[in-house]
């Protein structure tokens, strides 16, 4: 014996050597490790344990508490090495085996964990915390018909088990009985109120009970028991999103993946929350997105809701065709699934195939017919293919759709349905965003002429910076901002009956023949004038408006809009004065394009292209030309009756079929074909219109990228 040995002895009260044999020492250092055992003293009793295997290698009970110490303090593979060699020195120990199993489990090995569990039932079939643990070891199999009676069994053995009142509520949970789950979470938790893990389920459970503050209670109380659990920052998180506090959830979904960046269900929260906005504008929050849930992909390879999640945010990067192959890859898995169906759907018509995203849509319908975005989008599909009477039905279902929803306004009167509106009041009022109010509010003087014919009286609520230009074109009728926010009920007393304003078309002009496109809004006359004078200042040449892009910048959007420097075969044009309005430009947009081309895009300080429509109306007057994308600028040119090219894709629903856009008959569209395939493409091709306009040399130009738009 060692001097080492000798202290250790005399520390622990070991008895001395000489006084025992080996066998005899063995037993008393076993008990000595024990007593440390019990008392959690960890570190001591792993050298006593070793100090029993020092004496006798194969003590069956030594290498089995020593692995368990082992598993304790999370050196998983060295005690599955330990207790398989318990197990081979003693194989008929139940506790060996089911020991074994809890340890398989910890290392992800579930399948392994069920052989090792069996044969621990086997010996003892009423070891209660065998049966548990098998329960989770099925579980995390998948195969929970089969985990579901081992937690019975668990319970009926031992009814003051707390884990397994735990495991089964956990099954009752994953077979949908979320009642019965919640009350074996209240009875784990009565008899252990540690139990950080049940107090994490039964806040799950109560959140899809729609308990949502109770839920949170339960879910932060497991916080304040271990803060750095990461399931419970998760689920506090996912919750928290739900009642729309999304910086507190944002931060919870942060810390999550940051303590366990293993959890895919984090991650793909996290990844689905930065990305929750439809309407985000930062492209950086998206890619962060993309990698939080790209992260949950590579973790959970196969499952169809992360490879969904991962297909809608490349879709609004503008990624189209890696977005169409995560969705396909989605359907692979769950065919049956209308909402992925949907979503490949959206991505085939963002890249111009129709007819196969109009497919996608029915197929949609045809598995949920309940799937109403599906229903809405092929709706806009049939009126871009000129069935009006198809597309607008389909068009009145977008109130229940994801994006519109929360934008309705519930009106305590009924909604006009083309009634007589004799002695009514109705009230009419603008959705969706300035160039939406003003498309369909083309239709409103119509409406006007007839509910005077009927005897009734309109009232319009429009956008604030509408007012002036609506009221002007209105005469005798009340115009005047909304009454109340979104969401709200309005507080409205003097009308009848409401309608919102993209209902018109189909109750007005149901037939392409019906629509005439007449102007029908007027710049104020005096800020017309002032503008003229401006304008004169520059001499002779042709004063074109132009307008790039929209404000909101998604990449599934990108296709029907440019950058400033692709406008440089237009605004090199010789006898061309470039005057911009483009609302969202920033110099630092601006001042490049400029130097490099050695020309001047015309702007004044004095002018904010947002919120001074009257200006804005003012100052499109003076000019010769409007050229837009998609946008508000084009509307309002067109609604004043301007010249106004608009350049984007040949599927905007809102041309009904042609090849022009009904509602301003002074617009002219130049739209993406297979020969010129991108906006800046369109761009071209009214850089060689204005060309033929002007008629002065313009050597710069390149030959027409399509033959389809007659110069």
């Amino acid at each position: 014996m060692n001097r080492n040995q000798r202290r250790l002895d005399k520390k622990q009260g070991a008895p001395a050597a000489p006084a025992q044999s080996q066998a005899a020492q063995a037993q008393t250092w076993f008990g000595q490790a024990t007593q440390h055992h019990a008392a959690g003293r960890l570190d001591e009793a792993e050298a006593a344990y070793r100090q029993v295997l020092a004496l006798a290698p194969r003590h069956a009970d030594g290498l089995h508490l020593l692995g368990v110490i082992h598993h304790q303090t999370g050196r998983h593979a060295a005690a599955v090495e330990l207790i398989g060699q318990a197990i081979a020195a003693n194989g008929n120990a139940p506790f060996f085996h089911a020991n074994l199993g809890t340890v398989l489990l910890a290392l992800n090995r579930p399948a392994d964990a069920v052989a090792a569990l069996k044969r621990a039932l086997a010996l003892k079939p009423d070891h209660a915390e065998a049966h548990n643990t098998l329960g989770n070891a099925l579980k995390d199999l998948g195969r929970l018909d089969e985990a579901l009676p081992h937690y019975e069994r668990a319970v009926a053995l031992k009814p003051d088990y707390a884990n397994a009142h735990n495991g089964l509520g956990s099954a009752r949970q994953a077979h949908g009985r979320l009642d019965e789950a919640a009350v074996h979470y209240r009875r784990a938790l009565a008899l252990n109120p540690g139990l950080v893990v049940a107090q994490v389920n039964l806040g799950k459970v109560l959140k899809d009970l729609g308990d949502l503050d109770a839920a949170a209670a339960h879910l932060r109380h497991a916080l304040s028991l271990e803060p750095g659990n990461a399931d419970a920052l998760n689920n506090l998180g996912a919750l928290l999103q739900a009642q729309g506090r999304l910086d507190e959830a944002t931060a919870c979904l942060r810390q999550a993946v940051t303590l366990a960046p293993d959890d895919a269900d984090a991650q793909l929260n996290l990844s689905r929350l930065l990305a929750g906005d439809i309407l985000v504008r930062d492209p950086g929050l998206l890619r962060q997105a993309l990698s939080h849930a790209e992260r949950a992909r590579d973790l959970r390879p196969g499952h169809a809701a992360t490879l969904d999640t991962v297909g809608t945010i490349l879709q609004r990067l503008g990624r189209l065709d890696d977005a169409a192959r995560h969705y396909r890859q989605a359907l692979a898995l769950t065919p049956g699934d209308a909402e992925i169906v949907y979503n490949l759907g959206t991505t085939l018509q963002a890249l111009c195939q129709q007819d196969a995203a109009a497919d996608l849509y029915r197929q949609s319908l045809a598995l949920d017919p309940n799937q109403v975005d599906a229903r809405f989008t092929l709706g806009l599909i049939q009126l871009a293919a000129g069935d009006l009477v198809a597309g607008w039905a389909g068009y009145e279902t977008r109130w229940r759709t994801r994006q519109m929803a929360p934008h309705w306004r519930p009106f305590p009167m009924p909604q006009w349905r083309g009634e007589n509106l004799r002695a009514k009041r109705l009230l009419v009022w603008g959705e969706q965003g300035l160039g939406d109010e003003v498309m369909f509010g083309s239709l409103l003087p119509d409406l006007r002429a007839r509910v005077a014919a009927e005897g009734g009286q309109l009232v319009v609520e429009c956008e604030p910076r509408l007012v002036g230009l609506f009221g002007r074109a209105l005469p005798g009728v009340v115009v005047r901002a909304p009454s109340s926010g979104l969401g709200k009920v309005p507080v409205v007393t003097d009308v009848d009956l409401h309608l919102p304003m993209g209902s018109l078309p189909a109750l007005l002009r149901p037939g392409l023949a019906d629509w005439t496109g007449a102007p029908f809004l007027t710049a104020r006359a005096d800020v017309a004038a002032s503008w003229r004078d401006r304008l004169a200042t520059f001499g002779d040449g042709v004063r074109v408006g132009i307008c790039w892009r929209s404000g909101i910048l998604r990449g599934d959007r990108s296709g029907a809009y440019t950058s400033l420097a692709d406008w440089r075969p237009l605004l090199t044009l010789p006898g061309v004065i470039p005057v911009t309005l483009q609302y969202s430009a920033t110099e630092a947009e601006i001042r490049p394009v400029e130097q490099d081309l050695g020309i001047t895009l015309h702007r004044w300080p004095d002018l904010d292209l947002r919120e001074d429509i009257e200006g804005l109306a003012g100052l499109m007057t003076g000019l010769d030309l409007v050229i837009s994308a998609p946008t508000a600028v084009g509307e309002l040119a067109g609604a004043l009756g301007l010249p106004c090219w608009r350049v984007g894709t040949n599927t905007d629903w809102s041309g009904l079929g042609t090849a022009a856009r009904p509602w301003f008959n002074t617009m002219s569209v130049i739209s993406v074909t297979e020969t010129a395939p991108e906006a800046a493409d369109c761009v071209a091709v009214a850089a060689h219109r204005l060309y033929a306009m002007t008629g002065r040399p313009a050597d710069h130009l390149l030959p027409c990228p399509t033959s389809c738009f007659p110069l």
